[in-house]
């Protein structure tokens, strides 16, 4: 019977420890399931960084060129351009495919690059006709602007901006640090008769830019300014004219 007496005692012992036990467990439980609700809200984040668009160096494609900081490069018959270090890329032309598997009707190169700008000129063709055309673009946020452009379809209807009577009248452009272009076309004479040729009938030097920008700085016979000497420096643009050098601020 004593043992009787002592062995009661120890089995309120057992189940008051088991009690406390199962009581700390539940809370051990509950408190890693709270603290674990910050750990699944921050988790969306950790993965978009993890699945985030690789850089520009890590792209694939195949690289078409690089200036500076910038890349150009080709994935399935589409080009981009990118800022080496950022995640943003720009389609910049479409290459295309004509039918019975010709070559592609655009192509395209990179003319110039000023820090995230670049200049692109494309020329496209197919059996409708002919375009050609020269763009600035910011690779920074996909801006653009058109410089020039020509399109010559087979039925003769040739438009071309700079707006003149002939067809392609740049001669020159300098793309700016600031994005904008200065550039440098003739003035042409609508033809007269059919295949007579046009008539140029002044050189204009202009600035333009992103969101409509255009200042006109000089208007001169033909030939006055050299095409070569036209520079855009951001705030000042120069020329040389008739062998006297000239500038304007922008």
């Amino acid at each position: 019977m004593p043992a009787t007496r002592h062995f009661k005692p120890a089995l309120s012992t057992l189940h008051a420890v088991l009690t406390l036990c199962a009581a700390a467990v539940l809370a051990l439980c509950a408190a890693a399931m709270l603290g674990a609700v910050p750990a699944l809200a921050s988790a969306p984040g950790a993965l978009g960084a993890t699945h985030r668009a690789p850089g520009c160096r890590q792209r694939r494609g195949h690289t078409l060129a690089r200036r500076g900081e910038v890349r150009v490069y080709r994935v399935s018959g589409v080009v981009y351009g990118c800022l080496l270090g950022s995640t943003h890329a720009v389609m910049l032309w479409e290459l295309g495919a004509q039918a019975g598997g010709g070559p592609p009707e655009t192509s395209g190169t990179v003319k110039q690059q000023q820090g995230a700008f670049i200049a692109v000129e494309t020329i496209s063709g197919n059996q409708y006709g002919g375009s050609q055309a020269v763009q600035v673009f910011d690779l920074e946020n996909g801006a653009s602007y058109t410089v020039a452009y020509e399109e010559s379809p087979i039925s003769g209807a040739v438009s071309a901006d700079p707006p003149t009577g002939g067809t392609w009248p740049l001669q020159a452009f300098s793309l700016g640090p600031d994005g904008r272009v200065a550039r440098l076309y003739d003035t042409l004479a609508p033809a007269t008769m059919p295949g007579s040729g046009e008539t140029v009938t002044a050189q204009t030097l202009d600035v333009i830019g992103f969101h409509g920008f255009q200042l006109k700085l000089a208007s001169t016979p033909p030939e006055a300014i050299v095409p070569s000497s036209l520079v855009d420096r951001g705030s000042t643009v120069t020329w040389t004219q008739e062998g006297t050098p000239h500038s304007a601020g922008v």
